[in-house]
């Protein structure tokens, strides 16, 4: 590759505008020694909106595991080191959180969903030890990390790349890469750059040990990679950079670049024993698959998820469109996207031919698309793929401007390089500066809820039963607004009816509802009822609900007379669809209905409001909540 300015500027007609232009207005800037700080100050920069963000969703949760604040969240209190373990192994029964309704009645009795991640939590301790109300300090930390993130990537693209413009430029498409802008600016998504940045510094200590001979960087590189995955348990990510590194980089050629490996391999078997020793992991939700648990489902998901996010690291839409996207949708975005990688391979080819650094970043970034695969997919999962994806985005640009096109591949490959500098350098820092505004869209759509809730002093000594809801997530956290806006709420709440489908209520006496949901309870998302065509659609909001709704139980089936018990209620299953999913439940309640220890709400419009239960005898059907975002 050549690495002199004067041969990489590309070959344009003059006064003809091309995407190439810009790369060579970059050209001399790129090969700056400043760089990595100049990139890194780009990428805080662009996400300083986030600033002003506030807190958003799961960020309340936190709010109240550290203070005081909310007498009615005290359950939430733990120490930091759990901050992220919302349902531990063994204690959903114990909890009372089903009773409190918290979680919804058709969470399994094997549910769990706690993750181990103490070095995100000292830093929301200090947040909330120092400044405890200034989210905006809390912000500008994570902020702070993002920019030692992009800076310490830019020295590891310096050390590893052929040639200094093209380290420049994976540090430029790095720092503005729209999908690291949730984990800088969400506070709660904060563990994600925290395992980003100590997994660059893994990576960088091991290069300074193996190539330039220090044998300091021997002992950092495991002590940092402990320190990331204790971060975020993605943070094995950067061990499938490390393997890379091995097979590529290192210059021994015997076994001992192998041999090399083994302190940072026992740091990660010991993290792993200790992670499944103390109860952490995922088990029951129908979103986060634990490979240790389900292997099987965790290899299916695999192959579903891993073309759509390889797709979101170089090309538009960003992977996480799929989740409002119908299954007959999804299935042409998954085509799609094997298209892209398949175009990708093909452009890669003479560089990985040429370059042993561009063999590193593939298989780099191959590997570390294997652990975000365990949820569904979202760009704000890649920060460690994107390490290796912007080294090879920015060698295809760099070579396909050199040289005049005179062949049909060559005149693709310059068509190619030309997207990737649209794609990387012109649309993703819009979607890094807009991430504050996707992260508050649905924030405000539970701060709306929230504030439609009853909120008058009765409701403290009240069940409050939730007819129809878009989903029970969006209910908990509506719930979990009021509670930090220091309004009344109610102690305990029952979701009767889930999702974005026709509720039916009948009355059958004075103590029991019969509630049907078109389509059945926990419907996959992406799917619509059969007999409801009328209201399919290939891309929705709805489909987003769907996923909130599953967030709560897998694929365990439910059997027809199944019986669950509340202190005030009996919920029993009355009808199951053709995949054993609840279509029908029986709701008894201890008392009457019109008891003053119930209150009962509905989803109407936009927002919740009272409900007015039928006669005896009588049912209503309630219109598909559709809440708008």
């Amino acid at each position: 590759m050549d690495q002199n300015r004067s041969e990489t500027v590309a070959h344009n007609k003059p006064g003809a505008f091309s995407p190439f232009r810009i790369f060579d207005w970059l050209a001399t800037w790129l090969v700056n020694r400043r760089l990595p700080l100049m990139v890194a100050t780009i990428g805080m920069v662009l996400t300083f909106p986030g600033l002003w963000l506030g807190w958003q969703t799961d960020d309340h949760l936190h709010r109240a595991s550290f203070t005081d604040e909310f007498p009615v969240m005290a359950d939430a209190r733990r120490p930091f080191w759990d901050m992220f373990a919302f349902v531990k192994e063994g204690t959903l029964e114990s909890s009372g959180v089903i009773e409190r309704g918290e979680l919804p009645w058709w969470t399994p009795p094997n549910f769990k969903i706690a993750f181990f991640r103490p070095v995100a939590g000292i830093t929301h301790w200090i947040d909330y030890k120092l400044w405890p109300h200034s989210p905006w300090i809390m912000h500008a930390q994570s902020i702070a990390w993002y920019g030692l993130t992009v800076f310490l990537a830019a020295i590891l693209f310096r050390r590893l790349s052929v040639s200094p413009i093209v380290a420049g430029l994976a540090a430029l498409v790095y720092a503005v890469c729209d999908g690291n802008g949730l984990p800088a600016v969400w506070l709660a998504n904060r563990n994600a750059t925290l395992a980003a940045c100590f997994g660059v510094c893994t990576l960088l200590a091991y290069d300074w040990w193996r190539r330039s001979g220090v044998k300091l960087g021997a002992f950092l590189a495991p002590i940092a990679l402990l320190a990331a995955v204790l971060g975020n348990e993605g943070a094995v990510a950067a061990g499938a950079y490390l393997v890379a590194y091995a097979l590529f980089i290192d210059p021994d050629r015997t076994w001992r670049r192998f041999a090399a490996l083994v302190p940072c391999a026992v740091v990660g078997v010991a993290w792993w024993l200790m992670y499944r020793a103390l109860g952490y992991g995922a088990v029951g939700s129908g979103v986060y698959i634990d490979p240790a648990n389900n292997f099987l489902e965790f290899a299916w998901a695999f192959v579903q998820r891993a073309p759509v996010l390889i797709c979101g690291l170089f090309a538009v839409p960003p992977s996480d469109a799929h989740i409002m996207m119908s299954v007959e949708a999804y299935r042409i975005f998954w085509i799609a996207s094997l298209g892209v990688v398949a175009i990708g391979v093909l452009q890669m080819l003479p560089q990985l031919r040429a370059h042993k650094t561009m063999r590193f970043a593939l298989m780099g970034t191959l590997l570390s698309i294997i652990p975000p695969t365990a949820t569904f997919a979202s760009d704000r999962l890649l920060m460690f793929a994107g390490i290796g994806a912007a080294m090879i985005v920015a060698q295809l640009i760099v070579s396909s401007s050199q040289g005049i096109a005179t062949t049909p591949r060559m005149r693709f490959s310059r068509f190619v390089g030309a997207c990737l500098i649209v794609i990387h350098l012109i649309i993703a820092p819009l979607g890094l500066v807009t991430a504050a505004h996707n992260v508050r869209k649905f924030g405000n759509a539970s701060e709306h809820a929230g504030l439609t809730l009853p909120h008058d002093d009765k409701i403290v000594s009240q069940r409050l039963m939730v007819v129809s809801s878009p989903s029970g997530f969006l209910f908990s956290f509506a719930k979990i607004f009021a509670a930090t806006q220091h309004r009344p709420v109610a102690l305990k709440t029952l979701s009767l009816g889930s999702g974005v489908y026709d509720v039916r209520v009948e009355r059958i006496d004075d103590h029991t509802l019969l509630v049907s949901q078109e389509g059945g309870w926990l419907m996959l998302p992406g799917q619509w009822p059969k007999n409801d065509p009328s209201q399919f659609a290939w891309v929705g909001t709805q489909y987003l609900f769907q996923t909130f709704d599953v967030l709560f139980r897998d694929g365990q089936p439910f059997t027809v007379g199944q019986r669950i018990k509340l202190s005030d209620c009996t919920l029993e299953i009355a009808k199951l669809t053709e995949d054993a999913r609840p279509a029908t439940v029986r709701f008894e309640f201890a008392k009457p209905l019109e008891d003053d220890s119930y209150r009962w709400v509905y989803w109407k419009d936009d927002g919740y409001a009272e409900f007015s239960l039928p006669a005896i005898g009588e049912s209503v059907t309630l219109p598909a909540p559709r809440p708008a975002l």
